[in-house]
């Protein structure tokens, strides 16, 4: 792989990226209101450079082997959870600590899914009751 190559791939992935480590920063801040804003930055930037990371591995190593897709779908899924993992652990450097089943990574990441949920919900009806298909 050239420096072609790696620069294509790292402007490809930078919007992701920092839409990623936004939308974490502001979760993570939310659930837990005793970090700072400039703490939830840091673990979530590094979660998702660390999960971005594994999925961008994935996609190299599977290149030239590419068979079914169905991997795909399980690689994100490996690489979401992971990055919950990632928050929980690096949440612990600020003295957050796990309170019952899912750590911080997880109710983060629960939550995002409920609040993607209600938004589509939401645009689906706001579509039905101004009628269009």
């Amino acid at each position: 792989m050239d420096s072609g190559q790696v620069l294509s791939v790292g402007m490809a992935v930078l919007p992701g990226f920092i839409l990623f480590t936004l939308v974490y920063t502001i979760t993570i801040k939310v659930l837990e209101r005793g970090l700072t804003y400039l703490q939830s930055l840091q673990v979530s930037a590094v979660a998702v450079a660390v999960s971005m990371a594994l999925y961008l591995a994935y996609i190299f190593a599977r290149y030239p082997f590419y068979r079914n897709r169905d991997l795909d779908n399980l690689a994100v899924l490996i690489a979401w959870i992971i990055l919950g993992i990632v928050i929980t652990r690096l949440a612990r450097n600020y003295g957050i600590q796990k309170h019952g089943w899912f750590g911080l990574g997880g109710r983060a990441n629960l939550w995002l899914i409920v609040l993607s949920w209600a938004l589509i919900a939401v645009i689906f009806g706001v579509r039905y009751l101004m009628g269009s298909s």
